[in-house]
């Protein structure tokens, strides 16, 4: 609640009137205090409430009370301060952080291929040129200038050079895919490094492996070992 521009005092819903609960503003639950007189103040907080609880809200009218400043930031985005109690609340902001990072892929001029939904890439990384419905599962991966990754691909702990074509269903572990290389569709694991220009196939699997510049495996299935 607000006296004029200023907050008067935080109150729980079991503890507000009609009106109260009216008010559209509400409490983030994130406080900054400075320490002198804080714990003065905490000892002041008592539990004549709904719940019999002690509310560490209740410390906003106690400042007041006292004729301590106590100020407030507003955010334009409510999204912001969101709560997550629930796996319920979790799948939601799971889908606003993904819809909000793929909307600036896509105004930055990267296409993501029907459904954006369905696409997936951690908020402190870049997309590819060109990605279809697909997922990075872990963050320590980096990829470079004009890479093409395809539906359903999930690189991990990897490096990818510039021009990369990764095709549809690779899972790529533990690797570095040099320039101008083409891997898959299905899957290349747990490899050493694919050198540039070089193509890996369809149900290709390598595992500790290094694969040399302009190779090529295209047999279905092949398992390449060291």
């Amino acid at each position: 609640m607000r006296s004029g521009e200023k907050i008067a005092r935080i109150v729980e819903e079991k503890d507000a009137t009609p009106a109260e609960r009216g008010i559209r503003e509400i409490n983030s639950g994130i406080y900054a205090f400075e320490l002198d007189g804080l714990f003065d103040a905490v000892r002041a907080i008592a539990s004549q409430n709904a719940q019999g609880e002690y509310y560490l809200p209740d410390l906003v009218a106690i400042y007041r009370g006292n004729g301590r400043g106590v100020e407030t930031v507003s955010v334009a985005d409510s999204h912001e301060i969101l709560g997550i109690n629930s796996r319920a609340d979790l799948a939601a902001m799971n889908h606003i952080v993904r819809h909000e990072k793929n909307t600036a892929l896509m105004a930055s001029g990267s296409p993501l291929r029907i459904p954006p939904r369905r696409t997936s890439i951690p908020t402190s990384r870049s997309a590819p040129t060109r990605s279809s419905s697909w997922r990075f599962n872990r963050t320590r991966h980096r990829h470079r200038a004009a890479c093409e990754i395809h539906s359903g691909a999930r690189i991990i702990d990897s490096r990818l050079g510039d021009r990369v074509t990764i095709l549809n269903h690779c899972v790529i572990m533990h690797s570095h895919v040099d320039h101008d290389a083409s891997i898959g569709p299905l899957r290349i694991a747990q490899s050493r490094a694919v050198g540039a220009h070089a193509k890996v196939g369809n149900f290709v699997e390598m595992k500790n492996t290094k694969f040399g510049e302009g190779s090529k495996s295209g047999i279905s299935p092949t398992w390449v070992m060291p």
